[in-house]
């Protein structure tokens, strides 16, 4: 038996993935706005958007809350997948310079205990917005009820289905 989902199922998971890319956007677009990375026990902060890094995280972020308004006002499964591929990468991406920013306060630190560098909220700002943009790719597999729009599945005639047996 066949299942389609209902219009209105589509148009709630439509939703919560725009909802996602938009706040999953807005998340990492803040996030590279916030110190990454800080000096003197916090009294210097290494914004994010000094570098050509966090004006590149910026960007997708920017991009991922648009992309969230146009798949709410136009749906797409292309839309979709972008959303998500690019939340994935950005989450990918934050990994990696949370690793880099580490190694940066472990080398600091070892050569000029003074500075007392320490790492920023914004890297994990961003990871975190990358993941919520991520579950745009997340989708309900099947209805919860049996819906309406369900084409119906008839045996031809002469089948065990209409109590007849023909052989042939």
């Amino acid at each position: 038996m066949t299942w389609r989902m209902t219009s209105r199922t589509h148009d709630l998971t439509t939703r919560a993935a725009a909802l996602a890319a938009v706040v999953g956007g807005a998340a990492i677009a803040d996030g590279a706005h916030l110190p990454w990375m800080s000096f003197y026990g916090g009294l210097k902060p290494m914004r994010g958007t000094i570098g050509v890094n966090g004006k590149a995280v910026f960007a997708c972020g920017i991009v991922l809350a648009l992309a969230g308004v146009v798949l709410a006002l136009r749906p797409d499964r292309r839309i979709r997948i972008a959303i998500g591929t690019i939340g994935v990468v950005c989450a990918v991406y934050a990994a990696y310079i949370m690793i880099r920013i580490q190694m940066a306060v472990q080398h600091i630190s070892s050569h000029d205990p003074m500075m007392f560098p320490k790492r920023g909220p914004g890297v994990f700002v961003i990871a975190v917005g990358g993941l919520i943009a991520a579950t745009a790719l997340l989708r309900r597999r099947g209805p919860s009820a049996p819906s309406d729009t369900a084409p119906m599945e008839t045996a031809p005639m002469g089948t065990a289905a209409t109590g007849e047996l023909s052989i042939a």
